[in-house]
């Protein structure tokens, strides 16, 4: 075994000291004139030996030490008790049951010498198998059996063994939970569909396989939906907590902007383990949650709904280009239209637009209507575009294209509104010229400006007062409506 001797430092002398060791060490055994030590792993039995450990300084004074080494046979270790498996003293009982399938846990033996082997007797009533590795009865019971005493036995590398008694029987069988799964309807918009599953008794042990496919049940009705399209395609295992009466199980559902109608896909049940299906199958039906343009009349923001083929050609060309299959204007659903965020209909011939082209698309941030023909904005031409960070009118027939803003008489005596009869192409602060007159807002607050807000056609109210039969009347004017810088992103217009 390997080993470490420190030997003593010489003192005194002149300059650093120098050591030698003599004679030689024996096999395994070296000298460290450094460290000052002998170390190693002798690898024979040596008497004993006197060595001269000589100190000599840098004048070549020497001082001699005497060693005494012996290299000796190691020790032998103390022989080791034999080990042996052991069991407690004890008959462990369990009954199974014809048509469960079921997993018994046996217990291991402790101690014993190296690892241990385990065998089972007698033989196992018919279903059942003991595995040796996973220690455990496993299987489905074929018929009843009475009570036996079978004997697990653990055996060492040494051939040792321990015992252990086990009493099993086999029960007759029982009813079996029966499983059921209930239909679900949900919006498209709902994310998932949660399906139902329950038992009409509680057991153990209790596991379903279930999977999803196309269409209605055989004989159900509603348009088959699509995994991949309109809901994600699920299968797995359902395992019942001991005691559960249900289970849920949850569909993912896909919502797209496609106009389809209710449509249906089907959960099935099957392999049951303990347990039998009583409602193998379930409609999960998803309601759609949008509407044909041509069907709708009103768009997100309240405003008239103009159905896609009644719009200005090349604005309705446009409207279906951007929107994934869909060939004909009259199958725009509302979700797709508003979900347009750009148009260009730059360079198009377009001398005109109509009123609501733009109607239901309260997404649409960006609109190119550069190098046209338009002479005019017609009235109404942004409603429903309230959301318009871009807009481009430059290269028109007239440029820039104005845009209308006049004051109307609201229905009480002395109330005023401002209008822009094309809707706001963003949110416009109106400057306000009152004559021999005082202009107040809400709770009466005295106002200079009013606002219209982005894809509105008109103001809030406010009132006009002051003027007397004596004096000039009350009136008032829009202020220099030159001061409305319009927004980045806008251009080719005026107010």
């Amino acid at each position: 075994m390997p080993g470490l001797l420190a030997l003593p430092a010489a003192t005194g002398g002149d300059g650093e000291l120098a050591y030698a060791l003599a004679p030689e060490l024996p096999k395994g055994l070296a000298f460290d004139a450094e460290a000052l030590s002998v170390s190693g792993t002798p690898s024979e039995q040596a008497d004993a030996v006197d060595y001269t450990l000589t100190a000599t300084d840098e004048d070549g004074d020497t001082a001699t030490l005497s060693v005494s080494i012996a290299v000796a046979l190691a020790p032998e270790p103390p022989p080791t008790a034999d080990r042996v498996p052991e069991y407690p003293a004890a008959v462990l009982e369990h009954t199974f049951t014809v048509g469960l399938l079921e997993a018994l846990a046996l217990l291991a033996a402790t101690g014993g010498d190296g690892e241990l082997t385990y065998t089972l007797a007698p033989g196992l009533p018919e279903g059942l198998t003991f595995d040796a590795e996973a220690l455990a009865i496993t299987g489905t019971a074929s018929s009843a059996a009475e009570a036996v005493l079978y004997t697990l036995t653990a055996t060492d590398e040494d051939g040792d063994t321990a015992t252990l008694s086990l009493s099993l029987a086999v029960a007759p069988q029982v009813k079996l939970p029966e499983v059921s799964i209930g239909d679900v309807t949900v919006d498209e918009y709902a994310g998932e569909a949660v399906f139902l599953v329950t038992l009409d008794a509680p057991g153990r042990d209790i596991a379903v396989d279930y999977a999803t496919s196309d269409g209605p049940p055989d004989g159900g009705q509603g348009l088959p939906a699509r995994a991949g399209e309109d809901y994600r395609s699920t299968a797995g295992t359902l395992v019942f907590e001991p005691g559960a009466a249900s289970m849920a199980l949850v569909v993912p559902i896909i919502d797209d902007l496609l106009f389809e109608g209710n449509e249906a896909f089907t959960v099935t049940l099957s392999q049951p383990v303990n347990a039998t299906l009583a409602r193998q199958s379930a409609t999960g039906t998803i309601a759609s949650d949008d509407f044909l343009v041509s069907q709708s009349t009103h768009g997100p923001s309240g405003e008239e709904l103009v159905p896609i083929c009644n719009r200005t050609p090349a604005v309705r060309d446009a409207i279906v280009a951007a929107v994934a299959n869909v060939p004909d204007c009259a199958l725009v659903t509302v979700g797709q239209l508003e979900a347009i965020t750009a148009l260009d209909l730059s360079g198009d011939g377009i001398g005109s637009l109509r009123s609501g082209d733009f109607s239901g698309m309260a997404g649409l941030r960006s609109l190119d209507l550069s190098d046209n023909r338009l002479s005019e904005v017609a009235e109404g031409a942004f409603s429903g575009a309230g959301a318009l960070t871009e807009l481009d009118l430059s290269g028109n027939d007239v440029d820039p294209l104005p845009i209308d803003v006049i004051l109307e008489q609201g229905e009480a005596a002395g109330e005023v509104r401002a209008v822009i009869p094309a809707r706001a192409p963003f949110a416009v602060t109106l400057p306000l010229e009152p004559v021999n007159a005082a202009i107040a807002g809400p709770g009466g607050t005295a106002i200079r400006t009013v606002a219209i807000a982005a894809g509105a056609e008109s103001s809030g109210p406010f009132t006009l007062s002051g003027g007397s039969n004596d004096d000039a009347a009350a009136t008032v004017g829009l202020g220099d409506l030159s001061s409305i810088d319009l927004p980045t992103g806008h251009a080719g217009y005026v107010f």
